[in-house]
């Protein structure tokens, strides 16, 4: 399955969730894209935020790994830690998965078209 294109992104976390973009390129099994999305958390805000990513797809199983991040839109000195999402590939032709980044803040992830 071919999996470069634009995919619908929503992410459930403890503190809140994300909304946006994955638009992924294929080269065999190497992946390389851009996630872009809003991170909504209840009485901080919303915030804009830009990964780029690079990881692996077998056919099921698509780990992506963040290696730059970019706040397009949130306070001036925001920390924001590249995060890494883990996923298998359903029966449906979406992507479920886990996520997590260094600061140990972790979610559940779907990507669709």
């Amino acid at each position: 399955m071919d999996i470069s294109g634009i995919w619908n992104y929503t992410e459930d976390f403890y503190y809140g969730n994300d909304v946006g973009t994955a638009t992924l390129t294929v080269d065999g099994e190497k992946v390389n894209g851009v996630m872009e999305y809003n991170e909504i958390i209840p009485d901080d805000g919303e915030f804009r935020i830009k990964q780029t990513v690079e990881g692996s797809f077998d056919g099921t199983n698509l780990v992506l790994k963040g290696t730059h991040v970019e706040i397009l839109k949130g306070p001036e000195n925001m920390e924001y830690h590249p995060d890494v999402w883990e996923a298998q590939l359903t029966s449906e032709g979406k992507f479920v998965g886990s996520s997590c980044d260094n600061a140990e803040i972790c979610g559940v992830f779907v990507l669709e078209r």
